[in-house]
């Protein structure tokens, strides 16, 4: 059920006694350390193995400067201990942040092309006769319907793309020309339409290809599938463009077909729709057929609305040729169509249309989608959030731990201003220099996500970064968080009596 959470009592079981293992294994690390240690050691907080003296005042420079260095780098374990916990919950959170982007925008992306999810209701003609459409007045009138938001047509036509002389590379994804024994080809295709791919030559192939006519906003639609070259449909009318969808493989590449955003390409169709049922094998006489020659203005990697009562689109091996409708109109005097795609009103009424009705998987996949979000972002908050309170916990113990050095300091006549201004200072430099951890470590981390994105889950186009306003807002947050650290822990110094904080040592 859309929107349920499973739970898995044998995980939670096993997790916890993994937990319970972890911290009696902790706790018995540090019995041991403590037991090599005397009750004086284990009491003193001055206890300190090297004494390292050095003269400052041969040269002019600002006490407190010079005091918020030694304090920052006086236990260097300390320091590395805090950027890195500081680092890790910034980079989970950014991790999780850029994964679930682009998670979004694949879902998204995959809804339109791959599951057809891109509209509410589809009405598809499933007859396999090209002669058997839906007419141009028919789509007028659902326009006018009450309810409709968005109306868009698709034509279609069967081709034909020669492909000679080593321009097909991936033949292994063609069963009929793959001599796989393993893969045979589909023999309804075979009998109907002479399979999807015939050998010609040597190293030259006939491949069978959908054409589809979209109408402007389809063809913007697009380009988020974008390889290579530009998407204008004003200019493919003008120029008679047309859009190859490739073949791309299970790690992003799409050179299986050697025809590239600029290359042109002889296209063969029908003349007329009245040909022949056997013309679709393209096997037949001359004269029911026709060619165009076409130039390629962009490569992309997935179709929308598909006709699959034909040769089929299965997204990853069909190739398509996508034009605007007014050119499958022109080229081909097609100007009816074979689907058409409907965007509704949520608020109209169309439980008696006998159609293919989307809008519940849409809403479904849009709930599995919230759910992964917020279990995303739910364990980054966790995990930043022991993050923080560890960190919060290390700092007011750094600040705490020098009471005997800030009392003297006072002693000596600092000023509660001077005395915040140095914490405030030093607060500052761990942000900064958390910043700069949180940086080098996620650029790393980032680049893995996007390998694992594109060549393991093979996601539609992912972003190669995150958006910068998470990315800064962290950094910013991180040094905030540092500074507002070191003031609170200072005010809880400057409440103390002075010679209290001198006889703690």
């Amino acid at each position: 059920k859309a929107g349920a959470y499973c739970v898995n009592k044998m995980i939670l079981f096993w997790s916890f006694l993994f937990l319970i293992l972890v911290i009696w294994q902790i706790c018995t690390v540090l019995m041991k350390q403590m037991e090599k240690q005397t009750i004086h050691q284990m009491m003193s907080s001055n206890v300190s193995k090297h004494k390292n003296r050095k003269i400052y005042s041969l040269r002019h420079q600002n006490l407190t400067k010079i005091l918020t260095k030694k304090f920052m780098f006086g236990r260097k374990e300390t320091l590395i201990g805090i950027l890195l916990s500081l680092s890790l919950g910034s980079v989970i959170f950014l991790g999780a942040s850029y994964v679930t982007e682009n998670t979004r925008k694949n879902n998204e992306l995959t809804f339109k092309a791959d599951d057809g999810l891109g509209s509410d209701i589809q009405l598809c003609e499933q007859s396999e006769q090209l002669s058997d459409v839906i007419p141009a007045q028919k789509i007028k009138e659902i326009k006018k319907i009450s309810g409709i938001e968005e109306v868009h047509p698709v034509s279609y036509l069967l081709g034909e793309l020669p492909l000679e002389n080593g321009k097909l590379l991936w033949t292994s994804y063609f069963a009929d020309i793959a001599e796989d024994e393993s893969n045979p080809p589909d023999e309804t295709l075979k009998e109907k339409y002479n399979g999807i791919a015939v050998r010609t030559g040597e190293d030259s192939y006939h491949l069978k290809v959908n054409i589809y006519g979209y109408d402007d906003e389809m063809i913007a639609d697009l380009k988020p599938y974008l390889l290579e070259g530009t998407i204008d449909a004003d200019e493919m009318k003008e120029k008679n463009l047309v859009i190859l969808k490739t073949l791309v493989d299970g790690q992003g590449n799409y050179d299986g077909i050697d025809i590239l955003a600029g290359d042109e390409i002889q296209l063969k169709t029908v003349k007329n729709l009245s040909v022949p049922e056997e013309a679709l094998k393209f096997l037949g006489e001359e004269e029911w057929y026709q060619q165009e020659t076409l130039k390629v203005s962009a490569v992309v990697s997935r179709p929308l609305a598909k006709v699959e009562t034909f040769i089929g689109d299965d997204g990853e091996t069909a190739v398509d040729i996508i034009m605007t409708k007014e050119q499958m109109e022109k080229n081909f005097g097609i100007s009816d169509d074979k689907t058409v795609s409907i965007s509704v009103d949520k608020n109209a009424d169309i439980n008696q249309c006998i159609v293919k009705d989307y809008s519940q998987q849409i809403e479904a996949q849009n709930l599995y989608l919230a759910q992964k979000m917020f279990f995303y972002y739910g364990i980054s908050a966790v995990l930043m959030a022991i993050s923080l309170l560890h960190i919060i916990n290390s700092m007011q113990y750094l600040v705490l731990a020098r009471k005997r050095e800030f009392g003297i300091l006072r002693a000596m006549g600092i000023t509660d201003a001077g005395f915040q201004k140095m914490l405030l200072r030093e607060g500052v430099r761990y942000g900064v220099y958390s910043a700069l951890v949180v940086s080098m470590l996620y650029l790393v981390v980032q680049k893995i996500l996007y390998y694992f994105m594109v060549h393991v889950y093979r996601y539609l186009h992912p972003n190669a970064f995150l958006s910068w306003y998470v990315f800064v807002g962290i950094l910013v947050i991180n040094i905030l968080l540092c500074m507002t650290v070191m003031q609170k822990a200072g005010r809880t110094i400057l409440k103390e009596e002075i010679v209290k904080e001198l006889k703690e040592a």
